[in-house]
């Protein structure tokens, strides 16, 4: 009965993150959200270099092949396809951004989505704005 009415729960959760407009957000949030964007962004190029995430690259490279897409690595010249683009964005995010964790669901959800929805706009030339806010309506305690 109880998993009944979480899924219950999760779904309203869902609906309301689904039905809600940008323009419904607080001011506070929406003046938020670019600063987060380019707080992630500006972290991430630190860690271009990393010896891990370049290892990440190769592997990736091999998978999905390179210069063939429109989306961007940050920090690297040329154009990627979407899938290693966002994947190595979130790596170089990881590496050395720690301000924006939720520590009571312990999870760095900016860190993942903001690059998946940079590789989609770049490779599909838009994106909703949903992409790149709603992981703040969800990641607030």
């Amino acid at each position: 009965m109880e998993e009944t009415t979480n899924k219950s729960e999760l779904r309203k959760l869902a609906e309301f993150i689904h039905d809600l407009t940008w323009e419904a957000l607080p001011e506070e949030v929406r003046n938020t959200v670019p600063l987060r964007v380019l707080d992630l962004v500006s972290v991430a190029v630190g860690a271009v270099h990393d010896p891990l995430v370049e290892q990440a690259r190769e592997a990736l490279s091999s998978l999905f092949g390179s210069e063939n897409g429109k989306a961007k690595i940050w920090g690297e010249n040329g154009n990627y396809p979407p899938v290693p683009a966002a994947m190595i964005n979130a790596m170089h995010a990881h590496t050395l951004e720690l301000d924006d964790v939720h520590t009571a669901s312990k999870t760095h959800g900016s860190a993942s989505l903001i690059p998946a929805a940079w590789a989609c706009a770049r490779h599909w030339g838009k994106v909703e704005r949903n992409s790149f806010w709603q992981w703040s309506v969800v990641m607030r305690p």
